[in-house]
């Protein structure tokens, strides 16, 4: 809650107290006020945003909305009232039944992106990424669009459709876009440390990335280490900041004894100290591995969502 010294005479909240109570960035907020008109705040004489509870609330329930796949061009036309409704009603449904664009409109943008690639235009690409995130959201992005991207990227370089320099160059892009969104995520006080990275010889950080912005969105403290991190530099990193969560990417990864030897000794290192999960496209292959070192594979964002909520829930 903002304190008494975060609030002027008239009740209104700066955009930054706003930022901490909704999850979003400031600059989020802003992009959503001048493209949508989501909210309408006042200003103060010194031309500073101020927002209402009403606001607050109302941008509350976007966040919550366009996280669930709603566009935010549709949000924007409906009314508080519709919004808690639709809000109230995503939480009874499952995820398959709340998308709300069809795979097939995906393609043009999706082939436009691959062609920014091909063109080596770095600059419309982080512009048709970042107004991706604005207008869908963080996650609905991550799953939509940026992750079908990747994917789409990797098959046209293994085909030779695409050039090893225009695949490192998209791929520094989708960096830049996804270390944008963990640098403006606004944490709470109280809230507890994430921690995301790849084990030892894991050159593939996407995965672990997108996790750390599911963290950051979900209003955890994210440090984000990047990739090929040796379990005792891990191990220290999580106790110097207290960790509750620790989440470690495993893509390509085929040396299982390396993988059990980094697990093992990551989870020794640690004790009972913080939950260990893993994630990605090799982290089946080593279910009995991650077993036996207690740290629990999950298949999807979505589960790690679930699971950050049912670790810690932010106040409403």
């Amino acid at each position: 809650m903002a304190t008494a010294s975060h609030i002027n005479s008239s009740g209104r909240y700066p955009i930054r107290v706003v930022a901490e109570r909704t999850g979003l960035t400031p600059a989020a907020i802003r992009a959503w006020e001048r493209r949508y008109a989501i909210v309408a705040p006042t200003r103060s004489d010194g031309a500073q945003r101020l927002y209402t509870d009403a606001d607050v609330e109302r941008l509350r329930l976007v966040t919550r909305l366009s996280a669930e796949g709603y566009s935010l061009a549709d949000l924007s036309k409906r009314s508080t009232a519709t919004l808690s409704r639709l809000s109230n009603e995503a939480a009874k449904t499952t995820p398959a039944e709340r998308i709300a664009e069809p795979s097939v409109q995906r393609r043009p943008t999706i082939d436009r992106l691959i062609s920014n690639a091909r063109k080596m235009n770095p600059e419309a690409l982080r512009a048709d990424l970042m107004q991706i995130v604005l207008d869908l959201g963080p996650i609905p992005a991550m799953d939509e669009i940026v992750s079908p991207f990747l994917v789409r990227l990797g098959e046209a370089w293994s085909c030779g459709d695409v050039s090893v320099a225009q695949e490192h160059m998209a791929s520094s892009v989708v960096r830049d876009v996804l270390g944008w969104l963990l640098q403006n995520a606004v944490p709470t006080p109280e809230a507890p440390t994430l921690i995301a990275t790849t084990i030892a010889g894991e050159g593939h950080e996407f995965g672990a990335m997108m996790a750390a912005v599911v963290a950051a969105v979900a209003g955890w403290r994210v440090l984000y280490l990047g990739a090929n991190t040796p379990a005792i530099d891990l191990a220290r990193a999580a106790r110097t900041c207290g960790a509750r969560v620790i989440v470690v990417g495993i893509v390509g990864a085929e040396g299982g004894s390396e993988v059990k030897s980094e697990t093992a000794a990551l989870r020794g290192y640690i004790g009972s100290r913080a939950k260990i999960v893993a994630g990605g496209a090799a982290s089946a292959d080593h279910r009995l591995t991650l077993k036996r070192s207690r740290i629990e594979i999950l298949e999807s964002r979505a589960d790690l969502r679930r699971l950050l909520n049912t670790l810690w829930t932010r106040e409403a």
